[in-house]
This record gives C-alpha cells, structure tokens and sequence, in this order.
C-alpha cells in the first residue's frame, strides 16, 4: 500500500477562498478552535487577495479580528 506525504500547504482559487470563507460566515454550527483557526487564516488570505480579484470585502473584520 502506498502513501502519499501530506502538504502543508494547501491550494485554493481566491474564488474557492471566498465561497468557503462565505460558508463559515454563514453557517449556524458553532467552530471549533482548530477551525477557527483557519477561518481567520482564510479571511487573511482573501484579504490580501483583495486588490487582485477585484472582490469586495465581506466584513472580514469580524472573522479575523
């Protein structure tokens, strides 16, 4: 049985970003820490990516702190 290495990285389009970044926002479930986490890592990604994709801010502020 083969295994494959894990990445420690991970690749996502801004687009992709913003669609899971949209989910958490919206979502009724409460996170975890290790989830949130990410989330705030993700809303600094798409922060960042901002200028670029020409996509608008989606009160970040409140994810990231």
């Amino acid at each position: 049985m083969a295994f494959r290495q894990k990445s420690s990285e991970l690749d996502l389009t801004v687009d992709e970003a913003y669609a899971l970044l949209e989910l958490a926002m919206t979502s009724p479930v409460k996170l975890d820490p290790v989830s949130e986490a990410a989330i705030q890592k993700l809303a600094r990604f798409c922060r960042k990516a901002e200028p670029e994709s020409g996509r608008s801010s989606l009160g970040f502020a409140e994810v990231a702190g």
